[in-house]
């Protein structure tokens, strides 16, 4: 019954349904929140009921009786998990200050009014809510659906659903990694231009490599050019303005700069003067 289905249901169709069988949502409210329409959302429903039954267990006497049951107890505990989470969203919302109001009717004044405010660590009625509720749950196995992670474009799930290609190596969405057609050396090369564009005080061997590198392949304006201004030129003052040279060790901050270092800089002050 299981090759019949196409296509197991995607983590959107799974949302879908916990928001009409375990939150109670209406299907106008659902088609809103994930951006379809209600047909739409009838049918994910049905659809994931009838993966539900057809991956349930069968007995060989009542086989239709014993699937039933195991998706009633497949959505009760959905239901608790449910339960469960919004007690403890209560107890953390009960945190911090809370103000008492008290009216206090006497002989001489009536209806005064008296308030007291005082910082809450939580109402722990609602931690007593969550155990019962967890000690219900207990009688009833793990849920099996996947964890909640809802997919608002449409377009977008429906074509994971059918997509059975591997994921790529490194993802194009986490900025962190490298391309997937970047080489090595490619990387090493933007890390060294990356540090001296942040103005790292101190760069490593390998950084002045890769940006010396970097500088000496790209195309010197005319002006430059006119004036004798070259890369290697403006590493020097790169060099001289915010970095040691390679050989050499970090300088404690505060330290004057070489008689080397000077002239490089008055050269490079005096060169961007002319230019304006």
């Amino acid at each position: 019954m299981v090759a019949e289905l196409h296509a197991p249901p995607s983590e959107r169709d799974f949302q879908v349904f916990r928001l009409i069988k375990v939150e109670q949502r209406t299907t106008r409210e659902v088609a809103e929140i994930v951006g379809i329409s209600q047909t739409r959302v009838c049918q994910i429903v049905q659809r994931v009921l009838d993966f539900l039954v057809a991956t349930a267990p069968a007995d060989d006497d009542e086989k239709q009786r014993a699937q039933r049951l195991y998706v009633a107890r497949e959505l009760a505990a959905e239901r608790f998990d449910f339960l469960f989470k919004a007690a403890l969203d209560s107890f953390e919302e009960s945190k911090g200050e809370e103000t008492i109001t008290r009216t206090v009717n006497s002989q001489f004044r009536a209806g005064l009014e008296t308030s007291t405010t005082r910082s809450s660590c939580g109402d722990v009625r609602y931690l007593a809510q969550a155990a019962r509720i967890n000690v219900m749950a207990a009688k009833l196995a793990a849920s099996r659906l996947p964890p909640w992670n809802l997919a608002v474009d449409e377009s977008i799930a429906d074509a994971n659903e059918h997509d059975t290609s591997p994921a790529p190596r490194n993802h194009p969405l986490e900025d962190c990694s490298t391309e997937a057609t970047e080489s090595p050396r490619m990387a090493e090369k933007k890390s060294g231009q990356q540090a001296v564009s942040r103005g790292k005080r101190y760069l490593s061997r390998r950084e002045l490599i890769e940006f010396f590198r970097g500088i000496e392949g790209r195309t010197v304006p005319v002006q430059e050019e006119a004036e004798g201004f070259s890369p290697r030129e403006e590493l020097e003052q790169v060099l001289a303005t915010s970095a040691p040279l390679p050989d050499q060790q970090p300088a404690a901050t505060g330290k004057p700069l070489t008689a080397k270092q000077r002239r490089a800089r008055a050269k490079f002050l005096q060169r961007k003067r002319s230019a304006k």
